[in-house]
């Protein structure tokens, strides 16, 4: 079972009892971190595979970078650090060995704090007090001594754009130095936009040809409303409560995509506001009006809330 995230389904009535019998606090936990892989998740995830080691039962592959692109609130980030957790540190003969290294990247993020960072995922307890040159060569070579073979920067799209042109160049090339280790190799994870950043820097693009994968909203054809109704089902099995919520049922379905526009970080934030005013409640399940009054959060000034009128 993944350390962080709520995947596994209640499937009987004993399982939903027991878990609507845990503390508020552990239920609010089960919903924070539940989480369905349908199709679209684990396409991605299985293009991260490939990309870490492309030969099943070969070694990792490194010197490449690459990315994971799509519009916010797609699930880019939750399937990043949902590969990462699968593969969590280890202790061997020589030390901790830290396969996986996830960070995430903030628009106050600067070259220096990115090394810090690198330190204290790869188990430092401290940073040295050193010039910031030597500080990221160091932690490159931490990295290196860490046994990292995939380092995944959330949010890349901080590093590059908006930003004074100084910092820029200096993250090009910390990008660069981390696939020149030639023993990791490095994801980059955001906008859409990164893509043609990336292949217009003949030196980024040149290391692995800038493979990626789009992570997208659920469309609104046959199938993707099928994939829909079957992530609502999914949730709605991973939530702490004696009885299911129906959240998939056709009524509810279409508001949910009405809501939502089909990205699932919009889903997700509904789901857990209005399953957390059920716990609050007392209720066995979700009900209709835990969904109705939390749908104002996300909702434009001067939007009329239409959503999940019927019972």
């Amino acid at each position: 079972m993944n350390q962080t995230f709520n995947t596994e389904p209640f499937r009987t009535d004993e399982d939903r009892r027991r878990v609507s019998r845990m503390s508020p606090r552990e239920r609010q936990h089960l919903v924070k971190t539940a989480m369905y892989p349908y199709p679209g998740f684990k396409a991605v995830q299985e293009f991260i595979a490939r990309f870490h080691h492309p030969v099943v039962g070969g070694a990792a592959d490194t010197g490449s970078i690459g990315g994971i692109l799509g519009q916010s609130r797609t699930g880019k980030s939750v399937i990043c650090r949902y590969y990462a957790d699968r593969i969590p540190p280890r202790v061997e003969e020589d030390g901790e060995v830290y396969p996986v290294v996830y960070i995430p990247a903030a628009s106050e993020m600067t070259p220096g704090t990115m090394a810090e960072r690198i330190f204290f995922e790869t188990g430092a307890r401290s940073v040295p007090t050193i010039k910031i040159s030597a500080l990221i060569q160091n932690a490159l070579v931490r990295l290196k001594l860490a046994g990292t073979e995939l380092v995944i920067i959330d949010d890349a799209q901080f590093l590059f754009f908006d930003r004074h042109k100084r910092h820029v160049a200096e993250f090009q090339s910390f990008i660069k130095q981390l696939a020149d280790l030639n023993s990791l190799n490095v994801l980059l994870v955001g906008e859409e936009r990164l893509r043609d950043f990336v292949r217009n820097i003949d030196y980024l693009v040149g290391r692995g040809g800038f493979p990626s994968e789009s992570v997208v909203p659920m469309t609104s054809d046959e199938q993707g409303m099928e994939h829909f109704r079957l992530l609502l089902d999914g949730i709605d099995r991973r939530m702490p409560f004696t009885a299911s919520s129906r959240l998939g049922r056709a009524d509810w379905m279409f508001d949910f995509y009405r809501y939502s526009d089909g990205i699932i970080g919009r889903v997700m934030n509904l789901v857990r506001r209005a399953a957390y005013r059920a716990i609050s409640d007392g209720s066995g399940c979700i009900m209709r009006q835990h969904l109705h009054e939390e749908a104002w959060a996300e909702l434009p000034a001067g939007a009329t809330n239409d959503f999940f009128l019927t019972e």
